[in-house]
């Protein structure tokens, strides 16, 4: 997948450490091993990743890899993360809360600074999107490090 963004960044001119990254339920637990290869591999295109109700799988080949140190000690180091959940998602251990807050701890257990967390205490699973306080706070994030 990394590779594949990363010839159409180049294809398309985009700029290293200019982009946003979304990641949504799957989409977010596949997204920390796709920043991981940016990270490690480069040449550094996410300066924000968003991790919205998905923490990494345990056992999904590319995090297995991570977890081994088959990219580094501190694959995720320069790495910049918001995350979300929905306190009433239906699978609270994966996807609400207490999945993204274990999922923030792996992201910083591997290099990562979580700048964010998103909590919203009335949010179901695709809350962050039905929201645009959410999705504004994700942005103003991105909009910080943009101006720097």
């Amino acid at each position: 997948m990394q590779r594949e963004l990363s010839l159409t960044f180049e294809h398309e001119g985009v700029a290293p450490g200019t982009v946003m990254f979304h990641g949504f339920s799957r989409g977010a637990a596949n997204s920390y091993a796709v920043v991981a290869r940016d990270a490690t591999e480069g040449p550094g295109y996410y300066l924000l990743a968003v991790a919205n109700s998905g923490k990494p799988s345990q056992n999904y080949p590319p995090n297995v890899e991570i977890q081994a140190g088959l990219l580094g000690q501190q694959p995720l180091e320069g790495t910049n993360w918001v995350t979300f959940c929905g306190e009433r998602d239906a699978n609270p251990a994966r996807d609400g809360c207490p999945g993204m807050r274990e999922a923030a701890a792996w992201i910083e257990r591997f290099g990562g600074a979580v700048l964010k967390a998103i909590e919203d205490p009335t949010a179901d699973h695709g809350g962050f999107h039905k929201s645009a306080a959410n999705v504004n706070a994700a942005l103003d994030v991105f909009a910080g490090l943009l101006a720097r």
